[in-house]
């Protein structure tokens, strides 16, 4: 998919990918399950860091019906450093005068059995009003 992940383990590198696949497919299930027990996932709708898989996935199937379903991302650059990796994004949405796009970056942070560690997502939710 991107040249950067062959720097990752293969165990990580599926990891990345499927993450990736979730918000590409807008797949619901599944997404808490690329985190290890303990994961924490902190974005701009999550009202802080969220701790565990139920709770990352609880928020998760929230955030694809209310922003993801009628709108698409696009994913424009990957960078691996070590176990961590940046993914920068768009967000493409209908807005009141056409469509908004909302640049993001989340990092990743992978645990050494290639589960999702931490992830913080980074965005501007005031420019889903276009």
């Amino acid at each position: 998919m991107y040249p950067s992940l062959h720097a990752l383990d293969a165990s990580s590198r599926r990891t990345v990918e499927a993450y990736m696949n979730h918000f590409l497919d807008r797949r619901e299930v599944g997404f808490g399950e690329l985190f290890t027990e303990d994961g924490a996932f902190e974005g701009a709708y999550s009202g802080g860091v969220l701790q565990g898989r139920a709770l990352i996935e609880s928020h998760f199937r929230h955030s694809v019906r209310r922003l993801f379903l009628d709108g698409f991302v696009q994913f424009r650059g990957v960078e691996v450093v070590g176990r961590q990796v940046r993914l920068d994004w768009d967000l493409t949405r209908p807005g009141a005068e056409g469509p908004v796009t909302i640049e993001g970056s989340t990092f990743l942070d992978l645990a050494e059995d290639g589960l999702l560690r931490k992830v913080k997502a980074e965005w501007d939710p005031k420019e889903l009003m276009g």
